[in-house]
């Protein structure tokens, strides 16, 4: 729907997937949350974008990089959470390291 220009449609699915569904992964639920920001729900994307920083993925370089994060870059909500990420960040990374995660995915770990 997305990329066939369907923004309406999108935004539905969109909220429709991020009402029901429940990653486990922290990786899965940035991925969730960044596709609201994508489609225009701007309140519920800094909600969930917030939530899933609280809640422990602090890729910081994922946030800085992430084109479908545009439309929330000057918004003082993002910034915050966006600081959080990253004052979080490098423990987050220590204890990667700490657990061999980048020997066990086969990365440097240079994030």
């Amino acid at each position: 729907m997305l990329l066939e220009g369907d923004l309406a449609a999108a935004r539905t699915t969109t909220r429709s997937l991020a009402s029901q569904w429940y990653f486990r992964d922290p990786c899965g639920r940035y991925y969730l949350r960044r596709l609201l920001a994508r489609v225009g729900e701007t309140g519920a994307a800094l909600d969930a974008l917030r939530a899933t920083v609280d809640g422990g993925f602090v890729c910081f370089s994922f946030f800085t990089r992430d084109p479908w994060l545009d439309s929330l870059r000057t918004n003082p909500t993002f910034r915050a959470t966006l600081s959080r990420a990253e004052a979080r960040n490098p423990e987050a990374r220590a204890l990667f390291l700490r657990a061999d995660g980048d020997r066990i995915v086969g990365i440097l770990a240079t994030v």
